[in-house]
């Protein structure tokens, strides 16, 4: 029987950078979704994904779950990395559930894509998600399935291998649970707590017209703390402290405060970026920052920055009106996202 797994993109409203170094964050699920198609099939396996440039690629599993592939000696890095992934998916089924069928599956993140380039949705973490679910639904025939807490645990090494080894999960936390989420790194296992966001909170997104890499970004982080370690501590300790207030207003359903931690967290990590000589807060974030200002509502880098998104917070749908109304002409794009109320879901196609 067809499968139909998806999985949705993140939102990080605060904590980037600090949360690698155990503050808490919270993060939202946004309603566009990574979405695989598996099919089995006889003998030989293949796999798409149109987004990453990924052109059908046959393989074959063979003993304990290994793959062979077949005309991939010249493909990409995305590729390569979806590569990795997929063999440590398939090699897990096969030890979990005693074999995998052959199957051939499709991997569409055109949905945390804007124009061809990636919104910075997490689009990597959510498609990874998806991937499992298909790929454990495939092999397990719903046997056995695994609570969310068991896969978090078990995809993030891999995860964050393919990342360049810094990743904290949150995207894959996200991605997972749905909704909105507290996420803590405490020791070898992540903290995962699902929230409600305060009535009268009001969110708008801004695309800056630059993609950016969060891998680069995070490894040029963790190089400014090996070098820096005193400047590096006096920033995570400021960054903490307005996860901390900004958690504590969320739990007392208070928006005010929380839009005013979110903006707070925007100038820290300008701060932090200009500190390091990381480029985490661009130009054009700076101009969405100040127009968000101007217009009653904050805004600040949604992710690691350097391009991506922005996002921005007010207590007023007319405050973000006006401030969307202040960006056209300006090459800096707005738009709404719902939450993203499912985490990782399979149907039967």
């Amino acid at each position: 029987m067809p499968l139909k797994a998806g999985a949705p993109g993140k939102a990080v409203l605060l904590g980037e950078y600090a949360v690698l170094d155990g503050a808490p964050a919270l993060s939202l699920a946004v309603d566009r979704r990574a979405r695989v198609d598996l099919e089995a099939s006889s003998g030989v396996g293949r796999i798409e994904a149109p987004q990453l440039d990924i052109e059908p690629i046959a393989f074959e599993i063979g003993a304990h779950g290994a793959l062979s592939w077949s005309g991939a000696e010249n493909s990409l890095a995305a590729f390569r990395r979806t590569a990795a992934i997929l063999e440590h998916l398939v090699a897990h089924a096969w030890r979990r559930y005693g074999g995998v069928e052959p199957f051939k599956l499709r991997i569409d993140t055109g949905g945390l894509f804007h124009g061809g380039i990636k919104l910075g949705l997490g689009s990597s973490a959510a498609s990874v998600v998806a991937l499992d679910a298909a790929i454990t639904a495939h092999a397990s025939r719903r046997r056995g399935r695994e609570s969310p807490e068991q896969v978090l645990e078990r995809l993030l090494p891999v995860y964050r291998s393919s990342q360049g080894g810094h990743g904290s999960g949150i995207d894959l936390a996200t991605s997972l649970y749905g909704g909105a989420i507290a996420y803590r790194l405490a020791g070898p296992r992540p903290v995962v707590q699902p929230v409600a966001l305060p009535e009268g909170l009001h969110l708008m997104f801004i695309w800056t017209g630059q993609a950016a890499s969060t891998p680069d970004l995070v490894a040029a982080w963790f190089r400014f703390l090996r070098r820096h370690p005193d400047d590096a501590r006096e920033l995570v300790n400021a960054m903490r402290r307005v996860c901390h207030e900004g958690l504590e207003a969320q739990q007392a359903g208070d928006a005010g405060e929380l839009v005013r931690q979110i903006g707070e967290y925007g100038r820290v990590l300008g701060t932090m970026g200009d500190c390091a000589g990381i480029p985490v807060v661009t130009a054009a974030h700076r101009r969405a920052m100040d127009l968000a200002l101007e217009h009653g509502a904050v805004c600040k880098p949604c992710g690691a920055g350097g391009g991506d998104l922005a996002v921005a917070a007010a207590t007023s749908p007319q405050a973000l009106a006006s401030l969307a109304d202040a960006l056209r002409g300006t090459g800096l794009d707005a738009f709404s996202l719902a939450a993203g109320k499912d985490g990782s879901r399979v149907t039967e196609a």
